[in-house]
């Protein structure tokens, strides 16, 4: 029979259970002299806990049947070694930092087996170096590094090598969703014409928390190393960002606006061969009274030459005054665009 446990607030724990299967704790202590034997345990969640690499070698060696380990707002751990075949998913939200951002430490992950990565959340000045993900699927990139000091003496260096190592371990994976902190990064490199990975991946999701000019040249830049790209996914969901703390006097530099799709002289080899489905999910009542939105969504139109179907999922209640009259005038704007596949249709689900 299955069990599961919920441990809040505690400073002991069970950490000799023979039927246990899910485990989750939040503020509790992890002895390093502690001996693990989960043998059963499946799901473990680990919320504010502080650890140390031992503590977290006990736990994984005593629980030789865990599938998924989540790490929520944790610290001290500098590496995760986990050779079983039987972990599957691996998230990892907010990693703490008390060493009032004088630490530049890395936590490196050694997963060979692990099919989905979550690196969620701040990370403070601790880097994410992928050792090993070899059988990666999916991967969740929605995570941002403090950039409010100069690191060197070129202040975005840190973070274009930290995004490009990132996407190099992960350019495997079918799946990546990316959020707004990682594609801006990803700008920067676009703009100073730097080069970054390939990747094999069928699916791209971004989600983001605004829709502005400056995620542009990131999304160029996806968008141009994903080739076989088949799917492409835009989330939007208006709140607190996770940004990039972007120079002024660097974005002064480059002029992107909305003429910046019809500007582009690259080959986006997916748009050209691969790409087939669209779909784009917003809370936004506004969503196409936003340029930057509409000026992408009309380029995706006018080169996806293979594109089947653009699917466009509103959830502002649809009994809200002018919803309708809203969604018609963006329907009959989109319609009107030319679209290079002569098979593309644009549909505009009524939410229940």
């Amino acid at each position: 029979m299955a069990t599961s446990m919920d441990s809040r607030s505690q400073s002991h724990l069970p950490i000799l259970n023979n039927s246990l299967q899910e485990l989750k704790t939040e503020f509790c202590d992890f002895l390093p002299e502690g001996r693990v034997d989960w043998r059963s345990l499946k799901v473990l969640h680990i919320g504010h806990a502080k650890f140390t690499d031992e503590v977290m070698k006990n736990i994984l060696s005593g629980s030789p049947l865990l599938e998924s380990l989540k790490l929520k707002y944790c610290h001290g751990i500098h590496r995760l070694d986990i050779a079983s075949k039987r972990m599957k998913k691996l998230v990892i939200y907010h990693i703490l930092d008390l060493t009032g951002g004088q630490d530049d430490s890395a936590l490196e992950i050694f997963s060979p087996h692990l099919e989905k990565l979550k690196i969620l959340g701040s990370w403070g000045k601790t880097k994410c170096k992928l050792m090993n993900v070899s059988s990666l699927v999916s991967a969740v990139l929605d995570f941002q590094l403090d950039n409010y000091e100069r690191v060197s003496s070129d202040f975005y260096e840190k973070y274009r090598n930290v995004i490009k190592e990132l996407l190099e371990k992960i350019q495997h994976a079918k799946q990546l969703k990316i959020g707004t902190w990682c594609t801006e990064v990803l700008s920067i490199l676009e703009v100073k014409a730097m080069a970054s990975p390939l990747s094999t991946r069928k699916c791209l999701v971004l989600n983001f928390r605004y829709f502005k000019n400056w995620v542009f040249p990131g999304v160029a830049n996806l968008l141009h190393n994903s080739p076989e790209l088949e799917k492409l996914v835009i989330k939007i969901s208006y709140g607190r960002s996770l940004q990039f703390n972007l120079d002024e006097n660097f974005t002064n530099c480059y002029d992107i606006g909305e003429s910046y799709w019809t500007s582009q002289n690259k080959i986006f080899n997916c748009l050209l061969l691969n790409l087939k489905t669209i779909e784009i999910f917003s809370h936004e009542e506004h969503l196409f009274e936003n340029k930057y939105a509409l000026a992408f969504v009309e380029f995706l139109l006018r080169n996806a030459k293979v594109l089947e179907k653009m699917v466009i999922f509103n959830d502002y209640p649809f009994h809200a005054p002018n919803k309708t009259d809203r969604l018609l005038k963006v329907a009959q704007k989109l319609l009107s665009v030319p679209r290079s596949s002569p098979h593309a249709v644009v549909l505009f689900p009524i939410p229940k």
